[in-house]
């Protein structure tokens, strides 16, 4: 849903209308992203600020042959969105999923051709908004060991077939929901 990013009238800010999105995993079997985006699309295409908070892509559990492949799938669809965007500016924050370094050095490039566009390693502050992805409060960390946990995310590899049959079967039985309610507790 749309929200006014930007300050109150009186201080001088114009209001923008922002859309932020989040966790669609794009390329991952699981993922209905493209499906819950072509029914949104037209408030993407003319919000005028678009933020992209973390795990739009989905290297590790891609349904693409290979990790070259799906980053250069990655920067297409980016791309396509960037050409249909009227706005002013589509901001990306890395999530752990999508913070691959071969990624993110694509995403550097993109940035340098496109000036709508900028990528945020950790967070993006936006006048008086934080943005950060869900990751950083997996866990009580510091930024130190915030920033080693995402290193190791960083140069994750793509899982194997066996991988992601396991992985569909731990989704299908509600094994992965049970994980990550014991992992990842909500306090």
């Amino acid at each position: 849903m749309p929200d006014e990013f930007g300050g109150h009238a009186n201080n001088g800010l114009e209001m923008k209308r922002g859309l932020v999105i989040s966790d669609l995993h794009l390329f991952s079997p699981r993922s209905e992203g493209n499906r819950l985006l072509s029914e949104r699309m037209d408030e993407v295409t003319q919000a005028d600020v678009l933020v992209l908070n973390g795990d739009v892509f989905d290297f590790r559990w891609s349904e693409l042959s290979d990790q070259s492949v799906t980053i250069s799938a990655a920067i297409d669809w980016l791309n396509q969105l960037l050409e249909k965007f009227y706005g002013e500016s589509i901001h990306y924050v890395l999530g752990n999923h999508d913070c691959l370094s071969a990624f993110t050095s694509r995403l550097d490039d993109l940035a340098k051709a496109n000036p709508k566009f900028s990528c945020h390693e950790h967070r993006l502050i936006l006048n008086r908004s934080l943005f950060l992805h869900g990751d950083c409060a997996n866990r009580k960390m510091d930024e130190n060991m915030f920033k080693q946990y995402r290193s190791a995310w960083s140069s994750h590899r793509q899982r194997g077939k066996v991988g992601k049959i396991l992985y569909q079967l731990a989704d299908a039985t509600a094994l992965s929901r049970r994980f990550h309610e014991q992992h990842f507790p909500q306090e």
